[in-house]
């Protein structure tokens, strides 16, 4: 036995110095560069599953600060001043960087409220792009880190155009298919009976199928944006039906249908955002406003008006029917109020031109006073733009409501949202 084992040990150590084992002497010069080998790239695994660990809390942590909790009935709440963009604005990389750094530089801009139409949303039918959404509120939720001086997003859902051009008309081709089910989906309008060309679209929401897209356009937008914290509002532009065009294209009995699915249109708003602040711009016809004004009141909805003119006289009660401004210090504080100064209002007092140029200070103090306004929306005009943000930098440098009305509206039963 002894003799075997002094054997197989003569053996092992003539395998080693001739190399013709599984364990040669080039092992001991490998295998210890191999060990090196593994824990380096051990450790270089762990550090990239470290680093990818901390990336996907750091998300997650994002998420949970951008989506308010599932089930919340509190509403998102961040009264002030916020930009109005020029239409074509919102497409322009260079134009959207001049905003964002305008937020950034200016405390009393709470954001942005941008228009969209139909159009827009919904190119073809079931085909969605909210891509130019997505993107805004990215771009805003990474302007500060300062949760008071964080910058919110408001879109304004436009249902009439104010040009005749074929890219702004206010819902898709698809709609736009004359006969049943969509009957063109818009109407054209002019300023008055007698006008010698149309001046934009309105669409017609009395058509079943119109309003049935549309309120599927609204669903989807809530499913999408509801919960997200930096989408602060959407709206619904203004009331002014204007006049069909050709006179007597549109009967009378439809027009009087328009309203009623105004107001559900509103509701659907309201269903899909539960937890956002929906409202509707109004100014006429004044005598439709004793009735829509009260029903929006009734659902929690606000009341805006797309302009501020100071001394037009169809704005103001006259004879015995309210004027849309008349509404507003009665529904302070049970509803959101948003008035907003248009192009039109920082050079004339009326919209007939009739009046005279106002200052910015009396803009501003007839929206924060007359108004009541907790939303104040302020368009960055390419001649006044500047000037708006000196006034909001010399008057509030550090207030992100810009002495605007903050409280939480009674429609929201005491459950604003404010961080």
């Amino acid at each position: 036995m002894q003799m075997k084992n002094k054997q197989n040990a003569n053996k092992s150590s003539l395998i080693l110095a001739t190399g013709k084992s599984r364990i040669t002497k080039w092992h001991f010069i490998v295998l210890p560069w191999m060990i090196c080998i593994v824990i380096l790239l051990n450790c270089s695994c762990v550090r990239t599953f470290q680093e990818a660990g901390t990336s996907q809390q750091q998300a997650v942590a994002d998420d949970t600060h951008n989506m308010i909790l599932a089930g919340s009935d509190s509403v998102k709440w961040h009264p002030g001043h916020y930009y109005t963009l020029m239409g074509w604005g919102k497409s322009s990389p260079s134009y959207m960087n001049k905003v964002y750094a305008e937020l950034d530089s200016t405390t009393a801009l709470r954001g942005m409220q941008v228009r969209f139409t139909w159009r827009e949303l919904e190119p073809l039918k079931d085909q969605y792009n909210f891509a130019l959404i997505d993107s805004e509120l990215a771009q805003l939720s990474r302007i500060t880190q300062v949760a008071a001086k964080k910058k919110r997003l408001i879109i304004l859902l436009q249902i009439k155009s104010f040009t005749t051009n074929t890219n702004d008309l206010p819902v898709p081709d698809y709609v736009r298919a004359t006969g049943a089910p969509y009957y063109a989906g818009a109407y054209a309008y002019a300023p008055s009976d007698t006008s010698a060309a149309a001046s934009g679209y309105m669409v017609k929401l009395w058509v079943t199928s119109v309003f049935n897209r549309l309120a599927t356009l609204v669903q989807k937008l809530g499913q999408r944006y509801n919960s997200n914290s930096y989408f602060e509002g959407i709206g619904i532009t203004e009331t002014s039906p204007g006049k069909p065009f050709p006179a007597g294209s549109v009967s009378d009995a439809n027009l009087d249908a328009f309203w009623p699915k105004l107001e559900d249109l509103n509701q659907e708003l309201r269903d899909a955002f539960p937890n956002t602040v929906t409202y509707q711009f109004a100014n006429y016809p004044r005598n439709v406003l004793t009735t829509l004004i009260p029903a929006l009141a009734g659902m929690g909805a606000g009341l805006g008006c797309p302009d501020i003119f100071l001394t037009d006289p169809g704005l103001r009660t006259t004879g015995g029917t309210k004027g849309v401004y008349d509404y507003f210090p009665l529904y302070s504080g049970k509803i959101p109020l948003a008035p907003s100064v248009q192009n039109e209002d920082y050079r004339n007092t009326q919209h007939d031109g009739m009046g005279y140029q106002p200052t910015l200070t009396q803009l501003l103090n007839f929206g924060k006073d007359s108004l009541m306004a907790n939303y104040l929306f302020w368009t960055r005009d390419p001649v006044y733009y500047n000037d708006v943000l000196t006034l909001l930098n010399n008057l509030y440098p550090n207030s992100p409501t810009g002495a605007l009305k903050t409280g939480c509206p009674l429609s929201f039963s005491g459950k604003c949202k404010t961080n």
